[in-house]
């Protein structure tokens, strides 16, 4: 992929696979994503998280040019070394230590979970909207209904999808899920991200990139059931159209805390 990015190619990689390969069977219109072997490989036992201060320096130093001119790898320690987020974008199925799971959505062929969701949000929200967004709407169509697989996102988030386009964003989180009954939303924002109890945000449509925009917000929210990196809000406004209603806001919608 390195090879790809130094040669000025758009690369934009999607992996629907499991972590390493191995094979599970759940439901009779469920499975993993994989070939029938266990891998045995010995793995270390010591950490491989680098020291406090050598995750300091190496913060520090990450936005230097110098740092950046020699090349597109950033030392973490003597043993290790990350590719650059840039040039590229990489959407995987789960975590490293997660399963890609498959399923029954339309007819009677089983999908990837991730093969499944990418194709339909590319027909939802066309080939121009950013890789965070796509993210976004996949991850929690995904993870709400199988917690364990969680889709991860690499790379330049913020440029669309099928080319180097950059789209603007200030995403402070999105909407997991809605239960209409309860009339309140499931957002991805938490303490994590200094969020607390009654603290209100703006809704957008879900194509806005470019947070900015306030014509864009549909809805004002305030959060009632706080939690680390979930919460729950409640619907304290409908903005401009009245007749919205709480039907009308899609999961993977972009949030703002205000």
């Amino acid at each position: 992929m390195q090879k790809m990015v130094d040669k000025g190619l758009i690369v934009t990689l999607v992996l629907d696979s499991c972590h390493s390969g191995g094979a599970a069977r759940n439901d009779q219109d469920k499975g993993v994503r994989g070939v029938d072997i266990i891998d045995m490989t010995p793995r270390p036992t010591d950490s491989l998280v680098a020291s406090m201060e050598e995750l300091i320096q190496n913060w520090k130093t990450y936005n230097k040019k110098s740092n950046l001119d020699q090349g597109n790898a950033r030392s973490i320690n003597s043993k290790s070394k990350l590719l650059e987020p840039k040039g590229y974008v990489l959407v995987a199925a789960c975590q490293e230590n997660e399963y890609a799971y498959e399923r029954v959505f339309e007819g009677t062929e089983q999908n990837g979970a991730l093969t499944y969701w990418l194709l339909k949000s590319l027909k939802e929200l066309g080939t121009e909207t950013s890789a965070k967004v796509f993210h976004n709407r996949i991850l929690a169509k995904i993870n709400v209904a199988e917690r364990r697989q969680t889709p991860m996102l690499q790379g330049e988030g913020d440029r669309s999808f099928f080319d180097n386009t950059i789209k603007t964003l200030e995403l402070t989180g999105f909407v997991r899920q809605v239960d209409a009954k309860k009339n309140v939303v499931e957002l991805s924002v938490g303490q994590a991200h200094g969020i607390r109890k009654e603290s209100e945000l703006a809704l957008y449509s879900l194509k806005t990139a470019d947070l900015t925009k306030t014509e864009q917000r549909i809805a004002l929210v305030k959060i009632t059931k706080l939690g680390g990196v979930k919460s729950w809000a409640t619907i304290t406004q409908f903005l401009d159209n009245h007749t919205l209603t709480l039907e009308d806001i899609e999961v993977g919608a972009p949030t703002l805390l205000l």
